[in-house]
């Protein structure tokens, strides 16, 4: 799309009635506690930045750009707000206009910004790395955004909107499918895959259509167990209901439900330390390994730190041992 043509701009009072909000605009979501607080520092200070508008042919003003700020000036009980005034502006360019000025404002939800940069992809042939370039991101960015945009069930917003879900457990959320199916064990060779991948085993052939022992919403399942947990345990808690519905990269063997292998969703955040701290003691074996003189010259704190380390390593395995029901024997 060809850039901005010129205009010719004009700053005004308008009256807030004649302003006609856009239903498409990327802000959805209204925080009703920030827009009071905005509504009462409009009302003490006045507006400190202008509305963009564009004029109607019926006499009225097309919002570009401050649906907060005019929601927030009528809370105030303002009847007029300043306005910059865009002449000549094409519909596609307003679109464009309103889509960029939105999208650059940091309190727009995450999925609101992928509907956004989604918009100007398919409807005004923007690429993702001309996107990322016109608002200062990188095309990832934009991309991840758009994932967000488009996988993302009802539930999962509404629940983000609650607890505030990080990005990053959005976007593992959104990985997963947001509709029904189930999952089917191959009673010929244990191979597990979901019902989507059709009734003949990936694995033998063997035709298996029995009845899933894992049915549901993968995504809202997900979603119920994810609150108010840390971002690690989030993570792991969606890798399990990936896998009990077969919907990792590999076979799964054995036909374990998803309340089963998440009965225990605190493995995934002891399961993650352990592998960081194992790593470091084997790291730190390898160099002892190799050097063994130099264990001796190391300061006593240093040598106690790996002491520290192996201890720790061994308490979270009498834990995930504790919990599989299991007591194997510990030793380094």
């Amino acid at each position: 799309m060809a850039a901005l043509t010129d205009t010719t701009r004009e700053v005004r009072s308008l009256p807030l009635a004649a302003l006609v909000p856009r239903l498409d605009q990327p802000r959805q979501f209204f925080d009703s506690e920030e827009l009071a607080a905005l509504a009462q520092d409009i009302a003490e200070n006045g507006i400190r930045e202008r509305l963009q508008v564009r004029p109607l042919p019926d006499g009225r003003y097309d919002l570009l750009s401050g649906h907060r700020r005019r929601l927030a000036a009528e809370k105030a009980g303002l009847s007029e707000v300043p306005c910059e005034v865009w002449h000549d502006l094409s519909d596609e360019e307003a679109d464009v206009f309103t889509a960029l000025a939105n999208l650059n404002r940091a309190d727009l939800c995450p999925w609101e910004e992928g509907a956004g940069f989604r918009d100007l992809r398919d409807h005004h042939q923007l690429s993702t790395a001309r996107i990322a370039t016109r608002i200062g991101k990188s095309r990832e960015y934009v991309e991840g955004r758009i994932a967000l945009a488009e996988g993302l069930g009802e539930k999962a917003i509404a629940t983000a909107l609650e607890v505030k879900l990080p990005v990053a457990v959005l976007q593992d959320l959104a990985a997963l499918p947001c509709r029904q199916m189930g999952t089917r064990l191959c009673p010929a060779c244990g191979h597990t895959q979901n019902d989507t991948q059709g009734d003949a085993c990936g694995a033998c052939g063997h035709y298996t259509a029995g009845e899933a022992y894992c049915k549901g919403n993968p995504q809202e399942a997900a979603v119920d167990m994810v609150k108010h947990k840390p971002v690690i345990m989030a993570q792991g808690i969606i890798r399990a209901v990936r896998e009990a519905y077969a919907l990792g990269g590999g076979p799964v063997q054995g036909a374990m439900d998803l309340g089963t292998m998440l009965a225990r969703p605190e493995v995934a955040e002891t399961r993650h330390k352990l592998d960081t701290m194992l790593d470091a003691v084997c790291r730190c074996g390898s160099e002892i390994l190799k050097h063994p003189g130099r264990v001796a010259a190391l300061p006593q704190q240093q040598k106690d730190a790996v002491r520290q380390q192996v201890a720790a390593a061994q308490t979270i395995l009498r834990q995930i041992a504790l919990q599989a029901g299991d007591s194997p024997a510990l030793s380094f």
